[in-house]
């Protein structure tokens, strides 16, 4: 019955990323940026130098392959001007640099002297939005963004309507309106998008789940009014830990876009992360791209203030770090066990913290890591070594050990010493460690 390759080589390839098997392969999919317009309402406000280095890295991550296709940019202070017109200056393929506005004249009036060739335009589509922005008058939002949006074809801009808040809407409003956007882009010859905000998070990556939370649902409801793959584009927010599933999801289910932030910065709990997203392109499509950017992007972000949690995957501390002494003896049995994908991909390694779950492995994984020689865990220097750790814990301590108390200790009991006596053998430190050192055997 089963006939499965030993290992699945063809999904994990060794030291690549591993492939996503789908029955139907997608085509067709690309991401987009909103770092410095949604990520930055998250964060103390950017310098033009700031905002430039990190266009830069976004360019760099691109390739030019066209899949980083565009970002999107403020256009209502001094400084988001200055941010434009250096960003211009780069005169970068990918990502294409667009706008954002709500849909009102006097925003209007703001692009349409900026030569920029796209807009995004806000059109809040929940009751719960236009009760608040219009006192409940639909016919008013339908007529205002509707008008809107003709002004710019007028002028040669093409629009991208962002729905905000579609997965609290009534698609009764929702549709008919992106209908009508479509029937003015092919009256001027101007180009629509539609972007599927969930504002809130609220959204679902199920077909199983109803309407207006069912981000599948939204995005077959869009294509059946006639939006092609290319016109739609997904926004997700992290509020209840689905962001990235959305996102993925609209991939799954006719949307080409997902729209996203560097490290996922955004408002409240953040945007869809762009790197996470990029991984998943590169599983589904089989390109390969240099993510040791991303660590270096997110060291830059760390150094501008950003906060990078430990445990956020790719980036974070303890991103390929174990304590646990059963993954670091299965990581001695065979290297890589416990970790999803060569953290070399990232310009990382595997790492081993010394806790009281690491046991004996702990100990020997810490001497191969940092001399290249692999004790046994039955030699009984490792054994008193790690009984003298253990005791530390027994007796309350709640850190872990230091690499400047694990190389005392390994001298301690007999493990390591200064190198130039007799019957020691040289090896090799490993990073950052003193050097002159040698393991006894």
């Amino acid at each position: 019955m089963w006939e499965e390759e030993r290992f699945h080589p063809s999904i994990f390839p060794e030291g690549k990323m591993p492939k996503i098997p789908l029955e139907n392969p997608l085509d067709g999919i690309f991401i987009t940026d909103t770092t410095f317009r949604d990520g930055l309402q998250s964060m103390e406000p950017l310098t033009p130098e700031q905002a430039l280095a990190l266009f830069d890295f976004l360019n760099r991550l691109e390739g030019g392959r066209g899949v980083i296709t565009q970002t999107e940019v403020f256009i209502y202070s001094k400084t988001d001007l200055e941010i434009l017109r250096r960003m211009r200056e780069r005169e970068y393929e990918f990502p294409e640099i667009t706008t954002w506005i709500r849909a009102a004249e006097s925003d209007f009036e703001l692009v349409k002297t900026l030569r920029i060739d796209e807009t995004g335009m806000l059109m809040s589509v929940s009751d719960h939005h236009i009760s608040a922005k219009f006192k409940g008058d639909e016919n008013a939002a339908f007529k205002n963004y509707v008008g809107t949006a003709e002004k710019a074809f007028a002028h040669g801009i093409n629009v991208r309507a962002h729905f905000e808040d579609i997965t609290r809407a009534r698609m009764g409003f929702a549709i008919p309106l992106a209908e009508r956007l479509l029937e003015l882009a092919l009256e001027y010859g101007g180009e629509i998008k539609i972007r599927i905000c969930d504002t809130l998070g609220l959204g679902l990556p199920f077909l199983e789940a109803g309407l207006p939370r069912s981000v599948p649902r939204i995005v077959r409801l869009l294509r059946e009014a006639g939006y092609s793959q290319a016109q739609l584009e997904f926004h997700g927010h992290n509020d209840m830990h689905m962001a990235t599933a959305n996102s993925f999801s609209a991939w799954l289910h006719g949307c080409g876009g997902v729209n996203c932030t560097l490290l996922g910065i955004g408002e409240r709990t953040g945007n869809t992360p762009l790197e996470g997203m990029l991984s998943f392109y590169s599983q589904l499509t089989g390109k390969e791209f240099d993510f040791t950017i991303v660590s270096e992007l997110a060291e830059y972000m760390k150094g501008i203030g950003v906060q990078v949690p430990d445990k956020m995957p790719y980036v974070g501390a303890d991103a390929f770090k174990t304590r646990a002494g059963i993954h670091v003896d299965g990581g001695l049995k065979r290297d890589g066990l416990y970790v999803p994908f060569p953290p070399e991909l990232l310009g990382r390694r595997e790492e081993f913290a010394i806790t009281e779950k690491s046991g004996t492995a702990g100990v020997v994984r810490w001497i191969l890591d940092n001399f290249g020689e692999k004790l046994d865990k039955s030699d009984p220097r490792v054994a008193r070594w790690w009984a003298e750790i253990q005791e530390q814990y027994d007796n309350g301590r709640v850190t872990s050990i230091s690499d400047s108390e694990m190389l005392r200790l390994a001298q301690k009991h007999g493990i390591i010493e200064k190198s130039g006596r007799r019957g020691a053998r040289e090896t090799g430190i490993g990073a950052g460690r003193e050097s002159g050192f040698v393991v006894i055997r």
